[in-house]
This record gives structure tokens, sequence and C-alpha cells, in this order.
């Protein structure tokens, strides 16, 4: 519905820059526009809702089956991957579960070491890992860092005792704040292999 106004019995519509214009005076063809969106989008709304429902109502399942079945392998707080096939290997359900993960203050002295340490190889001769170092603090036009890039830092095997620092802040840098779940559905087709039915469940 659009933003009204009434003043002495006169009902005015808002615009988007907050000006009125007599209720009277809204052409038809904006008059129609406003009912299509507004028809349109109670379904939307609506759709959503439901959606939102029925995702509540498939991870109490899952969750529920998977709570049982660890238990009854002896394995306790089961919070990984897993997938469910039905019995003639038809119709799979695929649940992924991945951390949420922020980065603290330790991350900027992280940084500052793995510097130290670049500049030590830089000057050995050891630019193609120092590169790998700095870029793997680089900063995206959001304003985000790549988190591959920042635990490839942490396979590394290098005995050199500034980069096992930095390798140690690194790690207690890293914070987990919660874990998100993607659920796919998907049918075998006629050429024996898996279609997905997609439900934008992930942005939920």
């Amino acid at each position: 519905m659009p933003k009204k106004k009434e003043f002495d019995g006169v009902v005015y519509w808002v615009d988007a820059e907050g000006s009125m214009k007599r209720e009277d005076a809204i052409s038809k063809a904006d008059k129609q526009k406003e009912e299509i969106v507004d028809d349109i989008f109670a379904g939307v709304f609506h759709a959503h809702d439901k959606l939102v429902d029925f995702k509540k109502h498939i991870i109490e399942a899952l969750d529920a089956y998977i709570e049982k079945a660890a238990k009854k392998a002896k394995v306790e707080g089961w919070k990984g991957n897993f997938q469910l096939v039905n019995y003639d290997s038809t119709r799979r359900i695929v649940v992924k579960r991945a951390e949420l993960l922020n980065f603290n203050e330790k991350l900027q002295f992280a940084k500052s070491k793995f510097d130290e340490w670049v500049i030590k190889k830089t000057e050995n001769g050891d630019a193609d890992l120092a590169e790998i170092v700095q870029k793997a603090f680089e900063v995206d036009k959001a304003g985000g860092i790549n988190k591959s890039f920042l635990f490839k830092l942490l396979r590394y095997s290098i005995k050199d005792p500034e980069f096992k620092k930095a390798q140690e802040l690194l790690r207690e840098s890293v914070e987990t704040y919660g874990t998100k779940t993607y659920i796919q559905f998907q049918i075998k087709n006629e050429q024996n292999a898996w279609d997905t039915i997609t439900l934008d469940f992930a942005s939920l």
C-alpha cells in the first residue's frame, strides 16, 4: 500500500522524496502499478514466511535423525556434513555446515610478524613464498580478507621461529561465532546423474 496522509478530509500519496500528491490526482497507470506491486509482494511475503517455516521443519527433522544416528554410533555432538539417500537411490538430501569466522585484533599482530619474516626472506631471495604471504592479507573491495589464503599459511611446515610465531598468532586471531547450514535437495535424472532442486535456504 502507498504511504498516505490525510488533511482536512483529503487523502494524499507520499512519494520517495516525501512530497505529497492528492489521491484523486494520481494517474490511473500509477494506481495500477501500485496495485500489482502490492498484490505480488503479498504473495512474496507469504511464500517467504512459508519457506522460513519449512526450513525450520527440515532442520529439526534432520537434526533429530542425525542425533539418533550419532547416539547409536556412540558419537557425541555430531555437527559435521552428511547426506541422506532414499531406498532406491533416486532422492538425496545433502547437508553441509560451515563455521562462521571472525578475526580479532591478533590478526594484525600476525600480519606484523609475517611482514617481518617476508622482509627477511625477500632479502634471502625467497620471493615466491613472500608473495603468497602478502596476498593472504590483501583486502578486497568490500573490505574482506580471503580466508582460504590465510588458512593456507597455517599448512606450511616452516621451522623458522618468526614464521611459527606468526602462525600461532594467526590461529589465536580466529574466532567462531556460529555455523551456517546449507541444504541441497537432489533427484536422479534419466542419465543417472543428480539434478538439484533449488530452494534458496542459505539466505534465510
